[in-house]
């Protein structure tokens, strides 16, 4: 990690004022005054002159998530625009550290994940991940079929071919979950399971068909859920041992399908292994007690076959 990143999350500043500090000296590494962009590693002092003191900082702080139900009327940014109000308005400056796994516009609301780890980060909202995210959106009027299947195979805004958009009408029944939203029975509500994110993509999409979303709500991204705890919370804060592990249930499927098709093979082939031996102790003992004058060319009766049968049974299977 470079150290002035390792500054700027201990000391909640931007990585150029971490900078400042360590041209001013205000850093010592190992008793040492550290380069611009110097890393750093897990074993090594680190203080900051503060106060006239030199303090220590922890060189593995501990990973840190929350889940934060964004309002309406919010921006997700530090800096605000024309006077509106952003995300951290609402956030208590303990986390005026982390960073958000991706935006949600203005005018949205719903969940939002923020973390000061960089690989949750990236799975979340790296392209490469696929990682879904399901939206409610309201609206006044019914969605043409055809727009549905076409955002299927792929809507083109802006010049550019969006991912395939799974679109389903939210039934009444079916809103019952979601109770706690509050959603309007006069609009009708639909479910957005988007691969991607790009910006404003949703309201682009309604907008091609003269529409205009009255309502925008994230209810999951990867494998976080929205939940009436976190409505009413609006906070929920995940630390290393608390974290949610995302089981991929495929992967378990397939190793349980490899074990179980691995058994039955063995299963199968002491099967056949004992039936191709047995038959083999079986002809065996045909032509052991066949008579001379009893050979298959000729003279051989049913019940001399019988009574060979019966006899076998008498000698023990030694198989293997």
């Amino acid at each position: 990690m470079r150290i002035n990143k390792f500054l700027a999350y201990n000391l909640n500043i931007s990585r150029r004022e971490a900078d400042q500090y360590i041209i001013r000296g205000l850093v010592r590494v190992d008793s040492k005054n550290p380069l611009l962009g110097q890393s750093i590693q897990p074993l090594q002092k680190i203080e900051v002159l503060m106060n006239k003191q030199w303090q220590l900082l922890n060189i593995q702080p501990q990973n840190l998530t929350i889940l934060f139900y964004k309002p309406i009327f919010s921006l997700t940014s530090k800096m605000t625009q024309g006077g509106k109000k952003t995300i951290y308005n609402f956030l208590p400056k303990k986390y005026h550290h982390l960073k958000p796994a991706g935006r949600l516009d203005y005018m949205s609301e719903g969940l939002l994940i923020l973390s000061n780890d960089g690989n949750l980060i990236q799975q979340l909202t790296h392209p490469k991940n696929n990682s879904c995210k399901k939206y409610l959106v309201g609206v006044s009027q019914i969605l043409d079929k055809n727009f549905i299947n076409q955002a299927r195979k792929g809507l083109i805004i802006d010049d550019y071919k969006l991912n395939s958009v799974e679109i389903k009408t939210l039934k009444p029944i079916s809103q019952k979950k979601y109770i706690y939203l509050n959603l309007q029975s006069n609009l009708h509500w639909y479910e957005f399971v988007l691969s991607e994110g790009r910006n404003n993509q949703i309201r682009k999409m309604i907008a091609t068909q003269k529409l205009k979303v009255s309502r925008l709500i994230r209810v999951e991204q990867g494998h976080f859920k929205i939940t009436q705890k976190l409505k009413t919370k609006k906070i929920i804060e995940f630390n290393n041992k608390l974290f949610p592990k995302k089981i991929n249930y495929f992967l378990f499927l397939t190793f349980f399908l490899e074990g179980f098709l691995t058994i039955f093979l063995i299963l199968w082939s002491f099967f056949l292994g004992f039936l191709f031996y047995y038959l083999s102790f079986l002809l065996l003992h045909l032509q052991f007690w066949l008579p001379q004058h009893h050979q298959l060319s000729g003279g051989f009766q049913y019940q001399d076959y019988l009574q060979i049968l019966d006899q076998s049974w008498q000698y023990p299977l030694l198989i293997y």
